[in-house]
């Protein structure tokens, strides 16, 4: 019997692996499952390669650290590219394999302690939302750094003076930050991404350390370095300015909205 459910999954493959990356991933949680289901009525041959793989997943061991390498990024890249289903497969066969070839046997003390397990999982969301929240107020303000940037660089390329937006050139800049997403980020759109900082927030926050931390910092000292970068600019750039106009053109009249220049 057990031959049989082995070999029907094997021959299951093509079809499961049919629906793409979820369902290859699938597969691999069927087929380990199965093997821990159904351990004793392998073929013999089976058991006996089974039994050579015990205890390569114990915590501290190659195979463990490969593991979680493996299953770390895997989630990360889920992370990215907001495919949360693959990262919750791909951290549900990471508990099988380590039940199946490991000494962290996260089912058994599931099932040994059903309501200590439930309120461990309440804490952990309940930190994932707040997490959330943390994470949402760093994103916004990134792109409403990215928004500033980009506004700087649209009134610069437009020769407009000071930093008000003149009412002429509004309905242009509205289309440039939707070309660029950066209109005002609504929660709605982008549910997926919150979704998954809520429920891998260890992994989002290990990425935002290395990640985006660094980047503002980098970010930063830049801000802070700025003048002197312009300063060795101008230094090494003086006697070229002396062969360019000194005065940028003026603005015209309907680009800054002033229209008492024309009476």
């Amino acid at each position: 019997m057990g031959a049989i459910v082995f070999w029907g999954l094997v021959i299951l493959t093509g079809l499961v692996t049919g629906m793409g990356g979820t369902g290859f991933l699938v597969f691999l949680v069927l087929m380990v499952a199965s093997c821990l289901l159904w351990k004793e009525r392998l073929p013999a041959d089976l058991r006996q390669q089974l039994g050579v793989l015990e205890e390569t997943l114990v915590i501290g061991s190659v195979g463990f650290w490969v593991l979680l390498a493996l299953m770390s990024g895997f989630i990360l890249y889920c992370m990215e590219t907001e495919w949360g289903l693959g990262a919750t497969i791909s951290l549900l066969l990471a508990a099988l394999l380590l039940q199946a070839f490991g000494n962290v046997q996260v089912f058994t003390y599931i099932r040994n302690r059903p309501w200590r397990s439930l309120v461990l999982v309440a804490v952990y969301f309940l930190v994932g939302a707040f997490y959330s929240a943390g994470k949402w107020w760093l994103f916004v303000s990134d792109q409403r750094e990215r928004y500033d940037e980009l506004r700087v660089e649209f009134l610069k390329e437009k020769n407009v003076s000071g930093d008000v937006m003149p009412d002429i050139l509004k309905k242009e800049w509205l289309g440039v930050i939707q070309r660029n997403d950066l209109e005002k980020p609504d929660p709605k759109d982008h549910k997926p991404r919150i979704m998954v900082w809520i429920s891998y927030w260890p992994w989002s926050l290990v990425w935002t350390v290395l990640d985006d931390f660094v980047k503002r910092v980098v970010r930063e000292i830049y801000q802070i370095l700025q003048n002197a970068y312009r300063w060795i600019a101008d230094s090494v750039y003086k006697e070229v300015d002396k062969d360019l106009p000194s005065l940028a053109p003026p603005v015209p009249a309907e680009a800054t909205g002033d229209t008492k220049s024309k009476k």
